[in-house]
Protein backbone atom coordinates (compact mmCIF):
# COMPACT_ATOMS: atom_id res chain seq x y z
CA UNK A 1 0.00 0.00 0.00
CA UNK A 2 1.51 3.49 -1.00
CA UNK A 3 2.49 5.37 1.97
CA UNK A 4 1.25 8.79 0.72
CA UNK A 5 -2.11 6.90 -0.34
CA UNK A 6 -5.63 7.93 1.24
CA UNK A 7 -5.79 4.20 2.63
CA UNK A 8 -2.66 4.00 3.95
CA UNK A 9 -3.11 7.35 6.06
CA UNK A 10 -6.64 6.08 7.25
CA UNK A 11 -5.12 3.27 8.77
CA UNK A 12 -2.20 4.67 10.24
CA UNK A 13 -5.38 7.22 12.00
CA UNK A 14 -7.25 3.47 12.85
CA UNK A 15 -3.59 2.54 14.77
CA UNK A 16 -3.83 5.59 16.92
CA UNK A 17 -7.62 5.16 17.98
CA UNK A 18 -9.56 5.43 20.70
CA UNK A 19 -8.14 8.94 21.13
CA UNK A 20 -9.61 12.08 23.23
CA UNK A 21 -7.62 13.85 21.05
CA UNK A 22 -5.42 13.59 18.15
CA UNK A 23 -2.83 16.60 17.83
CA UNK A 24 -1.50 16.76 13.96
CA UNK A 25 1.63 18.76 14.04
CA UNK A 26 1.93 20.14 9.85
CA UNK A 27 4.92 22.12 8.16
CA UNK A 28 2.73 24.64 7.17
CA UNK A 29 3.55 25.60 3.70
CA UNK A 30 3.73 21.67 2.46
CA UNK A 31 0.48 20.99 0.96
CA UNK A 32 0.75 17.24 1.42
CA UNK A 33 0.24 17.94 5.21
CA UNK A 34 -2.86 19.53 4.79
CA UNK A 35 -3.86 16.32 2.65
CA UNK A 36 -3.43 14.09 5.74
CA UNK A 37 -5.82 16.67 7.56
CA UNK A 38 -8.74 15.85 4.88
CA UNK A 39 -8.25 12.07 5.33
CA UNK A 40 -8.25 12.35 9.12
CA UNK A 41 -11.18 14.39 9.30
CA UNK A 42 -13.14 12.69 7.04
CA UNK A 43 -11.94 9.11 8.13
CA UNK A 44 -13.44 10.03 11.29
CA UNK A 45 -16.88 11.89 10.10
CA UNK A 46 -17.41 8.66 8.36
CA UNK A 47 -17.23 6.80 11.54
CA UNK A 48 -18.88 9.62 13.60
CA UNK A 49 -16.57 9.81 16.11
CA UNK A 50 -15.38 13.08 15.38
CA UNK A 51 -16.07 15.56 18.22
CA UNK A 52 -14.85 18.92 16.89
CA UNK A 53 -11.68 20.77 14.72
CA UNK A 54 -10.00 22.76 16.21
CA UNK A 55 -7.15 25.24 14.58
CA UNK A 56 -4.36 27.40 14.82
CA UNK A 57 -5.24 28.97 12.16
CA UNK A 58 -8.22 30.71 13.45
CA UNK A 59 -8.24 32.79 16.82
CA UNK A 60 -9.85 31.19 19.69
CA UNK A 61 -13.68 32.55 20.33
CA UNK A 62 -14.86 32.10 16.12
CA UNK A 63 -16.25 28.82 15.68
CA UNK A 64 -18.57 27.41 13.52
CA UNK A 65 -21.19 26.28 15.55
CA UNK A 66 -23.79 28.83 14.72
CA UNK A 67 -23.84 27.28 10.76
CA UNK A 68 -25.63 24.43 9.19
CA UNK A 69 -23.93 21.75 7.69
CA UNK A 70 -24.77 23.24 4.14
CA UNK A 71 -23.23 26.30 5.25
CA UNK A 72 -21.28 27.99 2.23
CA UNK A 73 -17.78 28.78 2.47
CA UNK A 74 -18.01 32.28 2.51
CA UNK A 75 -20.48 31.93 5.50
CA UNK A 76 -17.75 29.25 6.91
CA UNK A 77 -14.59 31.77 6.47
CA UNK A 78 -17.10 34.38 7.61
CA UNK A 79 -17.51 33.04 10.93
CA UNK A 80 -13.89 32.11 11.74
CA UNK A 81 -12.65 35.33 10.72
CA UNK A 82 -10.35 33.71 8.45
CA UNK A 83 -6.92 35.42 7.60
CA UNK A 84 -6.31 34.38 4.31
CA UNK A 85 -3.32 35.88 3.96
CA UNK A 86 -1.66 33.91 6.76
CA UNK A 87 -3.34 30.63 5.99
CA UNK A 88 -4.26 30.19 2.41
CA UNK A 89 -7.42 28.95 2.35
CA UNK A 90 -7.42 26.17 -0.50
CA UNK A 91 -5.35 24.34 1.94
CA UNK A 92 -7.21 24.30 5.06
CA UNK A 93 -10.43 25.05 3.29
CA UNK A 94 -11.05 21.09 2.58
CA UNK A 95 -10.52 19.58 6.08
CA UNK A 96 -12.44 22.33 7.32
CA UNK A 97 -15.34 22.23 5.30
CA UNK A 98 -15.04 18.48 5.75
CA UNK A 99 -16.03 18.75 9.18
CA UNK A 100 -18.54 21.39 8.66
CA UNK A 101 -20.16 19.11 5.93
CA UNK A 102 -20.60 16.13 8.98
CA UNK A 103 -22.25 18.45 11.44
CA UNK A 104 -19.29 19.20 13.23
CA UNK A 105 -18.17 22.51 14.98
CA UNK A 106 -14.71 23.99 13.88
CA UNK A 107 -13.13 26.33 16.78
CA UNK A 108 -10.00 28.71 16.85
CA UNK A 109 -7.30 27.75 18.95
CA UNK A 110 -5.61 30.96 18.33
CA UNK A 111 -4.27 33.72 20.82
CA UNK A 112 -1.02 35.51 21.23
CA UNK A 113 2.16 33.63 21.71
CA UNK A 114 2.12 34.09 25.50
CA UNK A 115 -1.48 32.53 26.14
CA UNK A 116 -1.36 29.90 23.00
CA UNK A 117 -0.78 27.16 24.52
CA UNK A 118 -2.79 26.89 27.61
CA UNK A 119 -5.52 28.15 25.67
CA UNK A 120 -5.39 25.76 22.68
CA UNK A 121 -5.57 23.12 25.75
CA UNK A 122 -9.00 24.88 27.10
CA UNK A 123 -10.73 25.23 23.95
CA UNK A 124 -9.69 20.97 23.02
CA UNK A 125 -10.57 20.02 26.77
CA UNK A 126 -13.83 21.67 26.54
CA UNK A 127 -14.61 20.10 23.22
CA UNK A 128 -14.09 16.33 24.17
CA UNK A 129 -17.35 14.10 23.94
CA UNK A 130 -17.20 10.26 25.06
CA UNK A 131 -16.52 7.91 22.55
CA UNK A 132 -15.45 10.34 19.78
CA UNK A 133 -12.20 12.40 19.19
CA UNK A 134 -11.34 15.79 18.52
CA UNK A 135 -8.48 17.22 16.39
CA UNK A 136 -6.16 20.02 16.26
CA UNK A 137 -3.97 21.08 13.29
CA UNK A 138 -1.36 22.70 14.56
CA UNK A 139 2.55 23.54 13.84
CA UNK A 140 5.21 20.90 14.90
CA UNK A 141 6.04 22.40 17.86
CA UNK A 142 3.06 23.23 19.52
CA UNK A 143 2.26 19.36 19.50
CA UNK A 144 5.57 18.29 20.98
CA UNK A 145 5.15 16.82 24.28
CA UNK A 146 8.04 18.21 25.90
CA UNK A 147 6.69 21.64 24.89
CA UNK A 148 3.53 22.12 23.44
CA UNK A 149 -0.12 21.88 24.33
CA UNK A 150 0.13 17.93 26.10
CA UNK A 151 1.77 19.71 29.00
CA UNK A 152 -1.37 21.75 29.83
CA UNK A 153 -4.04 18.50 29.21
CA UNK A 154 -5.27 16.75 31.89
CA UNK A 155 -3.41 13.57 31.98
CA UNK A 156 -6.78 10.91 31.96
CA UNK A 157 -7.47 12.43 28.73
CA UNK A 158 -6.13 9.85 25.66
CA UNK A 159 -4.23 12.11 23.80
CA UNK A 160 -2.16 10.99 20.40
CA UNK A 161 0.17 13.76 19.39
CA UNK A 162 1.24 13.18 15.44
CA UNK A 163 3.96 14.59 13.81
CA UNK A 164 3.77 14.94 10.14
CA UNK A 165 6.58 15.15 8.49
CA UNK A 166 8.70 14.63 5.09
CA UNK A 167 10.57 10.79 4.68
CA UNK A 168 13.26 12.73 3.55
CA UNK A 169 13.17 14.01 6.83
CA UNK A 170 13.72 10.67 8.44
CA UNK A 171 16.82 11.49 10.22
CA UNK A 172 16.30 14.20 11.74
CA UNK A 173 16.53 14.41 15.27
CA UNK A 174 13.02 14.92 17.06
CA UNK A 175 12.90 12.44 19.85
CA UNK A 176 10.25 9.55 19.19
CA UNK A 177 8.87 9.97 23.01
CA UNK A 178 7.78 13.34 22.04
CA UNK A 179 5.42 12.19 20.14
CA UNK A 180 2.81 8.91 19.28
CA UNK A 181 3.71 8.67 15.49
CA UNK A 182 5.81 10.41 13.04
CA UNK A 183 3.66 9.96 9.63
CA UNK A 184 5.80 10.33 6.31
CA UNK A 185 4.69 13.05 3.67
CA UNK A 186 5.62 14.72 0.69
CA UNK A 187 8.05 17.99 1.16
CA UNK A 188 7.31 21.29 0.83
CA UNK A 189 8.60 22.26 -2.83
CA UNK A 190 11.60 23.84 -2.40
CA UNK A 191 11.91 28.02 -3.00
CA UNK A 192 14.80 29.91 -3.67
CA UNK A 193 13.69 33.22 -2.43
CA UNK A 194 17.00 34.90 -3.26
CA UNK A 195 16.57 33.88 -7.41
CA UNK A 196 12.74 35.14 -6.96
CA UNK A 197 14.15 38.45 -5.11
CA UNK A 198 16.98 39.29 -8.19
CA UNK A 199 14.42 38.66 -11.16
CA UNK A 200 12.26 40.83 -9.03
CA UNK A 201 14.90 43.28 -9.41
CA UNK A 202 15.56 43.04 -12.59
CA UNK A 203 14.86 45.60 -15.41
CA UNK A 204 11.55 44.91 -17.72
CA UNK A 205 12.37 44.85 -21.46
Amino acid sequence: MPQYSDASRAERLRQLLPADIILLGEQHDAADHQQVHRIVVEALAARNSLAALALEMASQGHSTAGLAGNATEDAVRQALQWNNEGWPWSAYGPAVMAAVRAGVPVMGANLPAAQLRNAMADTLAKAVRTGKTVVLLAGGGHVDRSLGVPLHLAPGLKVKAVLIRPEIQADRTESVSNFDALWPAQAAPIIDYCAEFGASRRPSI
